[in-house]
C-alpha cells in the first residue's frame, strides 16, 4: 500500500530534509547517548572527531560539554542547520564531506561513529576506505567509539513489513503523519526503508538505506582494519553488550602491530 501511495509523490533522500529528519530520527534515550560519548572522549583526551554529525545532535552538546569537536557530514543540507545552531564561544567546526577520502588536517583523542552512521558503509571498498582514514586521524592513544544497532530477527524479514505509524511535531508546531516500511535484502545485508510524510502540505516519499552488521562480523571487520576491541556494551550506561541487546558499542583502540598482521 505504502508503494502504491508513493507513486505520486516527491521522491527525496531522507537528509535533504534537515527539519524532518530531527523530528523523526532523534532517539529516546538522547541524553544518556549524550553523557556516554562525553564519558568516552573525556577519557581519551579533548578532542572529538564526529563522522556523520548531521544536524549537530550530538557535536553541539559535546562542544557545551568542553570538548574541541569537529564533525563531518556528506550532507550539506544536514550541515547548512547545524551551523546555525553553533553559538558564541562553542569549540566546535563543521566539514562537509565524504568520510572515506576526507582529511581534516588533524588527529583526534576520539573519533565517534554514532546513530548508525556505519549503516551507510555498504560494501567491504566503502570500509576499508573508511577505517583508513579513521586510523590516520586518530591519535596513537585514541580511541574510537561507534554505535551500530544490533540485527534483530523482525529486521531481517525478506518481503516488505507492515507500516508502522507515528505523528511528528515540528519545531513550528505543525503535525504531520509518517508510515514507515522496511525490506531487508538478505545478499547485500542492506535494509531498504521508506518514509511516507503527510500533512505538511506537499506529500513526501523519503528513503534511507542501511547496513546490518552482525556482532562478531563487526569484531573481525575492526580487528582487520587495525582497531583493537577494548570495550563492547549494549546501553549508554555502559552495561556488558548481550544477545538481546538493542546497540552494539564498541570501543576501539589503534593496533600498534598493525603493519604487521597477516
Amino acid at each position: 500500500m505504502l508503494e502504491t501511495q508513493a507513486q505520486e509523490l516527491s521522491v527525496a533522500d531522507l537528509y535533504d530534509e534537515a527539519d524532518l529528519y530531527d523530528r523523526i530520527m532523534t532517539p529516546p534515550h538522547f541524553a544518556e547517548e549524550v553523557e556516554y560519548y562525553a564519558m568516552v572522549a573525556k577519557a581519551f583526551g579533548n578532542s572529538v572527531l564526529e563522522i556523520g554529525c548531521g544536524t549537530g545532535r550530538l557535536s553541539l552538546p559535546l562542544a557545551r560539554r568542553g570538548l574541541r569537536v569537529t564533525g563531518v557530514d556528506v550532507s550539506a543540507h544536514m550541515l547548512a542547520k547545524a551551523r546555525a545552531k553553533v553559538t558564541e564561544g562553542q569549540q566546535v567546526r563543521f566539514l562537509q564531506g565524504d568520510a572515506r577520502s576526507l582529511d581534516t588536517g588533524s588527529q583526534y583523542d576520539a573519533i565517534i561513529i554514532p546513530f548508525n552512521t556505519l549503516a551507510h558503509f555498504h560494501t567491504r571498498d566503502d570500509l576499508v576506505q573508511l577505517f583508513a582514514r579513521v586510523r590516520s586521524q586518530l591519535t596513537d592513544t585514541g580511541a574510537v567509539a561507534i554505535d551500530i544497532a544490533n540485527p534483530r530477527p523482525e529486521f531481517m524479514q525478506g518481503q516488505p513489513q507492515p507500516c508502522h505509524r507515528f505523528r511528528i511535531t515540528l519545531g513550528s508546531g505543525a503535525e504531520a503523519d509518517v508510515a514507515e516500511a522496511f525490506e531487508y535484502d538478505e545478499a547485500t545485508q542492506v535494509q531498504h526503508r521508506v518514509l511516507h510524510v503527510s500533512g505538511l502540505g506537499a506529500e513526501k516519499r523519503l528513503t534511507l538505506d542501511t547496513r546490518l552488521f552482525f556482532p562478531q562480523e563487526l569484531n573481525t571487520m575492526l580487528h582487520f582494519s587495525g582497531l583493537n576491541v577494548i570495550a563492547k556494551f549494549g546501553t549508554f550506561l555502559a552495561t556488558p553488550f548481550m544477545s538481546n541487546s538493542v546497540h552494539q558499542l564498541v570501543v576501539c583502540a589503534k593496533a600498534p602491530d598493525f603493519c604487521r598482521r597477516p
